[in-house]
């Protein structure tokens, strides 16, 4: 790590030589068959600003530079003759560091420009007109309290609530947070994020979530959250799905960013191999290491634990004929959390001050992303991604410990993923596209626990995971001549090799123009999706009976959506859904354990399952709702957002006639984030900016059943136990939470900019509660409390 610093310092010393002034480029591309636009008419308006826009038109390749640009937000919009005109807004550009807009037009219809935050480049999924929240790098490095982690944003969005707001887990729209599945440029990948046992019950790793995402944000391009109602390629998704992907480096000059704070520091290079040569190879590269511990030392509070991570991403682009190229990327991260117990003279307080606890959790992806021109209206995207991580815990009892009760835990998982992704897209005519694909993945999960108790090693039988899991799928999209009709019908097919488990899934998606500025969107779907793989590995006993027969979990989802656009700033939607599920593992009656788990349902597991319980497709679950949004981009040095989502998640289990109240069923959430710039260019070089922005979090309370303090006493490990046949009756308070983030920005001529922060989580040390335990040390129920005051001060330079 030193060579790297040494040779990122010699750079940052030369990089003067070659850099120039801040500039915005980008290219205008056909949205139907990717060949550039000519001559297409490009305006920049200056958001800080009521001054005249500045213009250009695109060349016969379709790009287009902008140089010697003023420092600040900028608002862009295309237009060409025979193609609709579209907006971007929210366009930072800052000295030193170029800003890329890769824009598609779509044929003309004669409609007003809808603005947009988030451009899509050629090859893209589609955006889905329903369900689908858009993340962008410059909202996750804006917005307060985000920690540079799009999965954080994601949750300032509608339909979608943290499960602790120490972790990126998501609930979605009341599912299950094992439910939501993190992808990478389309495919399934291992759950990506650092410190996966963060924030749970147990302090094991989770099948999603986790302390922060293990790639930083500076690698971050246009993403989304998926909510719901997915297109035909979308296998395997019921609870969510985060569709990350990497952004290109600069492929006109070489670019450096460095930050440093009380969470980390960050250190990321970009740019073209060879600075001469034209539309060639890029780089880009970032590596992070974690100093949370300065943190603790401030008195921050992790629950006395002693966290650290680090990682390292890269991604290589090499340009294509006809648009197309290719993507090699990879990362790797590795994170530490460790508890030691209190001194023989430090007063204990609760149990697990006797315990020394260790858990680490090492995770490696690499993969190739492909774009290839087949013809004039054909075009084949190829995805091949390997991901693997392993996860161990280490528990042992070291204060008060004798033969008699010797006490210790060891787990070891290790998942890796394979997956594989074909996606052949066919252009009819203007009005008419036809895609087709295939998406393979082959997923290993071998989980191994032991137990020590009075000297004795007992190894639990855990069942290991090994299957294909594989989808394909057919979808048409469809618009009238006039723009006002649209429509997308697809069919996916889902095979589960572990135990010929099959899904057809039919989607249908149809909107309508009511004018220029509204728009109604209706949508179905059925979906699938395998369960968790701790689901279908839980341990044996001597009946030997396992879960690997497990079918899918299915469900039918339906939503309609009305939109209103501005044009410039402002969009309002409405959204309600239903999503009826079934075929959910919940409890077995004649085989299950005793005590029988009487109302066990996957939807309320979102934890791995070291205990034996035998489970069949007998549960239903519901999820419905109402989602309201209003959001202002950025302009003249405003921007705000407000939601609010109204909803109510049930499950039922075996012949249970009685809907409950599942465990994420907080049936409300409300959002609402605000910002304000002041600005002050003196001169073409020396700009200023002093920046507040606030966000305020408020929801109803997760839910959780009674403890039976006599079954919890009386087990040997005297871990928590519940009164099985009562359902989730006992809700959490209201959880309440106030973020702030302050920050100056400044250009250092025409070469540099610096941002100094000040983030603060929770700046009103609101105690949330998390969960409710049992506390051996005092006999009682105890109640865990989310994080409470977190500052994070960091200063950034790009150059």
């Amino acid at each position: 790590m030193r060579l790297f610093l040494s040779i990122l310092g010699l750079l940052f010393c030369i990089s003067p030589a070659f850099l120039q002034a801040q500039t915005l480029s980008g290219s205008v591309r056909d949205a139907d068959n990717g060949s550039p636009v000519g001559g297409a008419s490009i305006q920049l308006f200056r958001m800080q600003s009521e001054s005249s826009p500045l213009g250009l038109a695109s060349d016969p390749d379709g790009m287009f530079t902008f140089e010697g640009l003023k420092p600040g937000y900028y608002r862009c919009e295309i237009s060409a003759v025979g193609y609709d005109t579209r907006s971007f807004g929210e366009l930072l550009v800052a000295a030193g560091k170029d800003q890329l807009l890769e824009a598609t037009l779509v044929k003309s219809s004669n409609t007003l420009p809808d603005v947009t935050i988030s451009a899509t480049r050629f090859g893209a999924r589609p955006v889905q007109p329903l369900g689908e929240v858009a993340l962008t790098r410059d909202q996750t490095l804006r917005f307060p309290a985000m920690f540079f982690d799009p999965g954080r944003l994601a949750a300032v969005y509608p339909g979608a609530v943290q499960t602790d707001d120490g972790t990126n887990g998501l609930s979605i729209r009341g599912n299950n947070p094992s439910a939501l599945r993190w992808r990478l440029f389309g495919v399934d990948v291992v759950n990506p994020n650092h410190l996966p046992n963060a924030g749970t019950f147990s302090d094991r790793a989770v099948a999603a979530g986790g302390g922060v995402l293990m790639f930083s944000a500076q690698m971050m391009d246009n993403s989304a959250l998926l909510t719901g109602n997915y297109s035909a390629s979308m296998g395997d998704a019921l609870g969510g799905v985060l569709d990350m992907n990497l952004r290109n480096g600069n492929s006109r000059r070489q670019e450096f960013t460095l930050q440093t704070g009380l969470i980390g520091f960050d250190v990321a290079a970009e740019g073209p191999f060879n600075p001469k040569k034209s539309n060639g190879p890029t780089y880009l590269a970032n590596y992070r290491y974690s100093t949370v511990g300065l943190l603790g030392q401030l008195g921050v509070s992790f629950g006395d634990e002693s966290i650290n991570f680090q990682d390292i991403s890269f991604n290589i682009h090499f340009p294509g004929k006809k648009g197309g190229g290719w993507n090699l990327f990879g990362m790797g991260g590795q994170s530490v959390n460790t508890f030691t117990h209190k001194s023989d003279t430090t007063p204990i307080k609760i149990n697990k001050e006797r315990f020394d606890i260790d858990f680490e959790s090492r995770t490696g992806i690499m993969g190739l992303n492909g774009l290839s021109k087949l013809g004039d209206r054909t075009w084949l995207k190829t995805v091949l991604v390997f991901s693997g991580q392993e996860n161990t815990r280490d528990a042992q009892l070291i204060r008060g410990a004798f033969l008699e009760n010797q006490n210790r835990q060891q787990d070891r998982i290790v998942e890796t993923r394979l997956a594989g992704l074909l996606n052949l897209q066919h252009q009819v005519d203007e009005n008419t596209k036809l895609q087709t694909g295939v998406s393979v993945n082959q997923i290993n999960y071998t989980p191994q626990a032991t137990n020590y108790i009075a000297g004795q090693r007992f190894e639990l039988p855990f069942q290991s995971l090994s299957t294909l899991l594989l989808w394909g799928w057919v979808q048409a999209d469809w618009r009238s001549t006039s723009n006002r009709w649209s429509a997308q019908a697809g069919m996916n097919y889902t095979h589960l090799t572990l135990n010929d488990s099959k899904a057809i899934l039919p989607r249908f998606t149809l909107g309508y123009r009511l004018s220029p500025r509204q728009q109604l969107v209706l949508g179905y779907t059925a979906e699938s999706q395998m369960q968790a793989p701790g689901i279908y590995t839980t341990p044996t006993d001597i009946a030997g009976v396992d879960n690997r027969g497990l079918d899918f979990t299915r469900a039918q989802q339906t939503g309609l959506k009305y939109v209103w656009n501005n044009g410039k700033n402002l969009v309002l939607r409405a959204e309600v859904f239903y999503q009826q599920l079934y075929d959910v593992p919940s409890f077995a009656p004649g085989i299950s354990p005793t005590p029988p788990d009487l109302l066990f349902s996957a939807l309320n597991q979102s934890e791995w399952l070291r205990r034996p319980i035998y489970l069949e497709n007998v549960g239903k679950g519901r999820n419905m709702g109402l989602e309201l949004s209003a959001e202002r981009y950025l302009n003249n040095g405003w921007f705000w957002l407000a939601n609010l989502t109204l909803f109510d998640s049930k499950f039922k289990v075996n012949d249970v006639d009685k809907w409950l109240d599942t465990r994420w069923n907080s049936r409300h959430i409300f959002n609402a984030v605000a910002g304000k710039e002041w600005s002050r260019l003196k001169g073409e070089t020396k700009y200023k900016t002093f920046g507040m922005n606030a966000r305020l979090v408020w929801t109803g309370g997760f839910l959780d059943r009674p403890i039976d303090l006599l079954a919890s006493e009386q087990n040997f490990f005297q871990e928590t136990r519940y009164v099985n046949y009562e359902a989730y009756s006992i809700e959490h308070p209201d959880y309440f939470r106030a973020d702030l983030r302050v920050y100056w920005k400044r250009s250092l001529g025409n070469r540099r900019n610096s941002t100094f922060a000040m983030d603060f989580q929770n700046v009103t040390a609101q105690k949330n509660v998390a969960y409710y335990y049992f506390e051996p040390l005092t006999g009682g129920v105890k109640a865990k409390y989310q994080l409470e005051f977190i500052p994070n001060i960091s200063w950034k330079l790009e150059f």
